[in-house]
């Protein structure tokens, strides 16, 4: 991992191989020019009010939600974290698509970062992207 990334309220270590895609109007997004898939961001960031302060459960919970409300099924290969960033993961097979998905949270906020490719794909860059994964760090 040779540089950091912006990503709006959060960084995240990388390949330089990585680039930021985001076109005006959708999620951050990072892929490669020769990768398989995308990883993509988006975010809930505390502002004032009452901080939440949710468990790992609440995050699997969030995750199952996810997958329902897309037709995704049952996760698998769920792990989670309760560390500094609190974050629950959990791949899925839908169609053609392999999907994994984070549910991460510190201090009141939170991202959801979804990795997709084709099935099968997934092998070549899913390793990386998860390392990748444990370098994220929300701002202030």
């Amino acid at each position: 991992m040779n540089h950091r990334i912006s990503l709006g309220p959060v960084t995240i270590a990388a390949e330089p191989s990585w680039l930021d895609i985001t076109k005006e109007g959708e999620p951050l997004t990072l892929a490669r020019a020769d990768g398989e898939g995308a990883l993509q961001f988006s975010f809930g960031i505390y502002k004032s009010g009452s901080i939440p302060r949710p468990s790992i459960d609440d995050l699997k919970r969030f995750l199952l939600e996810f997958a329902e409300s897309r037709d995704l099924g049952k996760p698998f290969d769920v792990l989670g974290c309760d560390g500094e960033i609190r974050w629950v993961a959990g791949s899925f097979r839908a169609d053609d698509d392999f999907i994994r998905a984070w549910y991460l949270y510190q201090n009141g906020s939170f991202c959801l970062a979804t990795y997709v490719c084709q099935s099968g794909a997934e092998h070549g860059e899913l390793p990386e992207i998860v390392e990748m994964m444990s370098t994220l760090r929300f701002s202030g």
